[in-house]
C-alpha cells in the first residue's frame, strides 16, 4: 500500500488534480449551463471524497482527503481550445494513473476505477437538453463518448 510520502509533491499534485480533471472532462463534453455545471461538479466532488468512507486503499483515502481539504488543480497551463483541452485532461488522467502504477500495481486499478467513478458521477449529475427542467437525458451522447475515452486512456477499456 502506498501513501502520500511515497510520492513527490509534483506527483501528489498530479494524483489529486486528476480527480477534478476527470470530472471536468465530462462536464466540458456537453456544457449544460451554469446550474448543470455546478450540479456535475458537486456530483464529481461528492464521489471523490466518498473514498474517505469506503474501506480499502490507503492511497485513495489520502487522495480523497487532499481533495476534501481544498486541493485545487492549476488550470493556467491548459489550452483554451475545447478539443485540445479534452486531450490535455485525458493526458493528465492517464499520467496520474501511470504514476500510481509505477509505485503500487496493487492500487493502480482501484485508482483508475476511482477516477472513472468521479467522471461517471459528474456525467449523471445533471440532465442534458432540458427545457425549464423538463425532458432531457441523464447522460448525453457527448458525455458517454468522454467516459469511453477516459476508460480507454486509463486502460480500463479494451
Amino acid at each position: 500500500m502506498s501513501k502520500q510520502s511515497d510520492y513527490t509533491s509534483e506527483e501528489w499534485t498530479a494524483l489529486t488534480s486528476a480527480a477534478a480533471f476527470s470530472s471536468m472532462l465530462v462536464s466540458m463534453a456537453d456544457v449544460s449551463g451554469p446550474i448543470g455545471l455546478l450540479q456535475e461538479a458537486a456530483a464529481g466532488y461528492k464521489t471523490a471524497i466518498a473514498a474517505l468512507d469506503t474501506p480499502g486503499s490507503e492511497l485513495l483515502h489520502a487522495v480523497a482527503a487532499s481533495v476534501k481539504s481544498g486541493s485545487r488543480p492549476d488550470m493556467s497551463q491548459f489550452p483554451k481550445d475545447r478539443m485540445a483541452l479534452r486531450a490535455a485532461l485525458l493526458d493528465r488522467c492517464r499520467a496520474a494513473a501511470a504514476i500510481v502504477a509505477a509505485r503500487s500495481q496493487d492500487e493502480a486499478v482501484g485508482y483508475r476505477h476511482w477516477l472513472l467513478s468521479i467522471a461517471t458521477a459528474a456525467a449523471e449529475g445533471a440532465k442534458e437538453g432540458t427545457f425549464l427542467g423538463l425532458g432531457g437525458t441523464r447522460v448525453s451522447t457527448a458525455e458517454s463518448a468522454a467516459l469511453r475515452d477516459l476508460e480507454s486512456a486509463l486502460g480500463l477499456r479494451e
